[in-house]
């Protein structure tokens, strides 16, 4: 039933298929936990789901994800006005990777109320958790609706640094060729995760800068949501685990986003102890 036309007349559907790709190996299950490790963390995001094509002696799974630029009006489907952060900077598709954080967050700031600049900023903090060194002007939009700019709920957020790709970014795809367990890439890889023209940002740094538009204690929450339900996702994206090199993929995908976890926590950690009068107290005694 979900993946039935929701307009009969055109046979637009109401889910967006991504098929698995083998240049970048289980990206299905990948996005699968990392959007469901999004939802678990309170943010908005459309529903998804993983399913196989029958019958074939080389089964996949593809990842379904539920459209929400269609709504339906006596049972056609309405295109909804949405927006990518690309043109409203006045940008083309090639261009996408060009504007840093701080560009990106700049526009954020121009066109959305404060609640959805918060989920904005929080759907940054869990990328750079979860390795997304794919958040580029293209992977957020906004939807319009009588003048007034919404964020739509998040979309393409997987973990990138699996396939070679840091948090941080590459200045080219070169770079990544040959790691140890990593698809060779053919893109020219200019990431967007980049904070003062820095392509490797510290999770300190990026704590700091997101302090001007989400709270710490939404920052904690957010990456203990991740340490909580990461194995649960994990499991379910992978029910139907049983070949080594799928074993080996949810290992090095969970050892990455974990990692991530257990570094943006320590980082909030450091960052608390620096501004609490009583650490700065305790050094001038020293």
């Amino acid at each position: 039933m979900f993946l039935s036309p929701v307009d009969q007349e055109t046979e637009r559907g109401n889910v967006i298929v991504k098929p698995a790709h083998l240049k970048y190996p289980f990206i299905a299950e990948n996005e699968y936990i990392c959007m469901e490790l999004a939802r678990h963390a309170g943010l908005p995001t459309p529903r998804v789901f993983l399913f196989q094509q029958p019958n074939l002696s080389l089964p996949r799974q593809h990842l379904a994800v539920e459209r929400f630029d269609v709504k339906v009006i006596d049972g056609q489907a309405q295109m909804l006005n949405i927006t990518e952060f690309a043109p409203l900077m006045g940008l083309v598709s090639a261009q996408k990777y060009e504007p840093t954080t701080e560009a990106l967050f700049t526009q954020a700031q121009q066109n959305l109320p404060v609640n959805d600049m918060k989920a904005f900023a929080k759907a940054y903090f869990l990328g750079s958790i979860v390795r997304n060194g794919d958040m580029h002007a293209k992977n957020f939009s906004v939807a319009v609706e009588s003048d007034v700019m919404r964020l739509t709920p998040i979309y393409d957020m997987v973990n990138t640094e699996v396939y070679g790709i840091s948090t941080g970014g590459f200045r080219g795809a070169s770079e990544a060729q040959g790691r140890a367990g990593s698809a060779p890439l053919s893109l020219n890889v200019y990431l967007a995760l980049k904070l003062a023209n820095s392509y490797f940002p510290k999770m300190a740094d990026i704590v700091k800068f997101l302090l001007n538009y989400l709270p710490m204690e939404d920052m904690e929450e957010t990456a203990q949501a991740v340490r909580k339900n990461l194995s649960a996702c994990a499991n379910r994206a992978f029910a139907e685990a049983a070949s080594p090199n799928m074993q080996k993929f949810r290992k090095r995908l969970e050892q990455s986003v974990s990692g991530g976890a257990t570094q943006m926590l320590k980082a909030i950690s450091r960052i608390k102890a620096e501004s609490d009068p009583k650490t700065h107290i305790r050094r001038q005694k020293m």
